[in-house]
C-alpha cells in the first residue's frame, strides 16, 4: 500500500512558520543578555529578568490557549498571534529602556505562547495518521534547526553588526512566520454553539501526560539554562568568537537523528 502523502503545501506552510517563529526567539534569547549588559548597562540579574518574564508570560498564556482555539478557531488565533508575535518583535527597535524592554517581553511572550499551540494543533491535524511519528519527527527538525542557526546566527551578527540590524533581521524572521502561515489552506473557524466557556481544571491539565511533561520539562529546563547564559560565559573565557559553533556541533547530530527516528516511532511505537 501506497503511503498517504505527508509533505504538502498545508505541512511545509506550517513547518516553515513554525522555524521563523522559533529563529527570533533563540536569537534574541542568546543575544538580549549582552544588549541589556552594555546597551542598557544593566547587571546579571536584570539579564535574568528578561529572559525569564518572556517565558513566564508564554507558560501562564499556554494552558488557556486551548479554550481560545476551541471559541475563535485556530487559524484565527495563529494569524492574531503571529501578528501580535511580529509587532512585539518590531517594538525592539524603538525600546530603548530596561522597563519598557520588560514590558515588551512579556508581549512577545504571550504571542509566541499562543502561536507555539496553535502551529502545534494545527499540525497534528495535518499529519496522516499512518505517518504521525514521521511528521512529528520532521515538523520538530524545522523547530530544532531554528535552535542551533538562531544563537549561532546571533552571536555571529552580534560581532559585526549594530543591534538594531539584528532587530530587523528579527523582525523580518518574524514577518516571514506569518506569510508562510498564510501559504496553506487552512479550514475556517465554523461558529460552535456548544463551546462552554468556562474554565475547569481539566482544561488547563491533562493528567495523563503529566510524567512526560516533567520530563520535557527538565530537558527544557536544562537547555533554557545554558542558552540564557552561554553568551555571558563564552566572553568571561574569551571565546566569544568560537562559542556559536557549539551549536553547530548541535545542530549536526539534530539532522542526523530526526528523520529516523520518527519511522522508528511509527514502527515500534
Amino acid at each position: 500500500m501506497s503511503k498517504p502523502k505527508l509533505w504538502t503545501r498545508e505541512f511545509l506552510g506550517i513547518s516553515l512558520s513554525s522555524f521563523f517563529l522559533f529563529l527570533p526567539f533563540y536569537i534574541l534569547m542568546i543575544t538580549l543578555p549582552i544588549y541589556t549588559l552594555n546597551d542598557l548597562e544593566g547587571n546579571k540579574t536584570q539579564v535574568g529578568l528578561i529572559v525569564t518574564l518572556f517565558l513566564i508570560a508564554a507558560v501562564i498564556i499556554r494552558p488557556f490557549t486551548g479554550k481560545l482555539l476551541d471559541i475563535f478557531g485556530k487559524r484565527e488565533m495563529l494569524y492574531f498571534s503571529l501578528s501580535l508575535y511580529l509587532v512585539a518583535t518590531l517594538g525592539y527597535l524603538i525600546i530603548n529602556h530596561f522597563t519598557t524592554l520588560l514590558i515588551l517581553r512579556a508581549i512577545h511572550g504571550v504571542g509566541f505562547g499562543i502561536a507555539t499551540i496553535a502551529l502545534g494543533t494545527i499540525v497534528a491535524d495535518i499529519i496522516p495518521e499512518g505517518r504521525r511519528g514521521e511528521g512529528m519527527g520532521y515538523y520538530s527538525l524545522f523547530m530544532n534547526l531554528a535552535m542551533v542557526i538562531g544563537p549561532f546566527l546571533g552571536l555571529t551578527m552580534i560581532q559585526f553588526t549594530s543591534f538594531n540590524i539584528l532587530f530587523l533581521v528579527t523582525s523580518l524572521f518574524s514577518l516571514s512566520a506569518l506569510i508562510s502561515a498564510l501559504v496553506p489552506k487552512l479550514e475556517k473557524k465554523t461558529r460552535a454553539t456548544n463551546v462552554n466557556i468556562k474554565l475547569k481544571l481539566d482544561d488547563l491539565f491533562e493528567r495523563k501526560v503529566l510524567s512526560i511533561t516533567i520530563m520535557a520539562g527538565l530537558l527544557s529546563f536544562t537547555y533554557a539554562s545554558l542558552l540564557s547564559f552561554l553568551s555571558l560565559y563564552a566572553i568571561e573565557l574569551q571565546m566569544e568568537k568560537t562559542a556559536s559553533f557549539f551549536f553547530v556541533a548541535y545542530a549536526i547530530l539534530l539532522i542526523l537523528s530526526r528523520p529516523f527516528t520518527g519511522r522508528w516511532f511509527d514502527q515500534y511505537g
